[in-house]
């Protein structure tokens, strides 16, 4: 990745949040963003890994409780990891490496909209910024999705 540029990942999320504002509002989440450290990337790319992230944690909530979504960042060394953490729904164990797999989705029956896209193409992203992905989940009490980047 050649273009790589600091990226004010505050102001990013502050777009998407901006954005998702109708959503947030409608479905009464908390949304906690911490202030977090910038990375080196392609902004434009950066943009799509956490607002596909953001949109998945909106999508994904448990209609049982209110949603809780947690977006924090912490510099490690000559890296920054991100985590979008949320109370959501979770995903079986069985199912978690298949996420990131293109056109994979967990339940292709549910009526959540989606074509299986959204994770692949944020693994892409973020293995073509030298980036690490991964998730953390247990069904019935929500996800984490942690994103390795190169720091300022």
């Amino acid at each position: 990745m050649n273009n790589k540029v600091i990226i004010s990942l505050n102001k990013i999320i502050e777009d998407i949040v901006k954005a998702s504002n109708y959503h947030i509002r409608k479905k009464n989440v908390a949304l906690l963003v911490d202030k977090i450290p910038n990375c080196l990337g392609d902004k434009d790319k950066i943009n799509q890994v956490f607002s596909n992230l953001i949109d998945n944690a909106l999508k994904y909530l448990d209609p049982q409780r209110r949603g809780i979504i947690n977006i924090t960042g912490e510099k490690k060394g000559s890296q920054v990891i991100y985590c979008i953490q949320d109370n959501g729904l979770g995903i079986p164990k069985k199912e978690q490496k298949k996420i990131f797999e293109i056109f994979h989705r967990i339940n292709p029956l549910d009526k959540i909209e989606g074509e299986g896209l959204g994770l692949s193409i944020v693994r892409r992203i973020v293995e073509r910024h030298g980036g690490k992905i991964w998730v953390v989940s247990r069904e019935g009490v929500g996800s984490s999705f942690f994103i390795e980047l190169q720091a300022t």
